[in-house]
């Protein structure tokens, strides 16, 4: 049963020919969309953190623009 389930991928001599896989290529909009994704992911995850890192900064700077 094997044998017949894996016969179209052996050639003549009984070598082992995996089929090539049939991804095709991702096109201009899926791209952006995966960007967007990615991009939407990392803010969520490092935008608290900036905004703990660089408290102290932002302070002083409205500080000294408050006078």
């Amino acid at each position: 049963m094997k044998r017949a389930q894996f016969a179209m991928f052996l050639d003549e001599k009984n070598e082992w020919h995996p089929p090539e896989p049939s991804r095709q290529p991702m096109s201009r909009g899926d791209k952006i969309v995966w960007c967007v994704v990615v991009f939407n992911v990392l803010m969520l995850c490092f935008a608290p953190m900036g905004l703990v890192l660089f408290r102290p900064a932002v302070e002083a700077a409205l500080a000294a623009f408050a006078g």
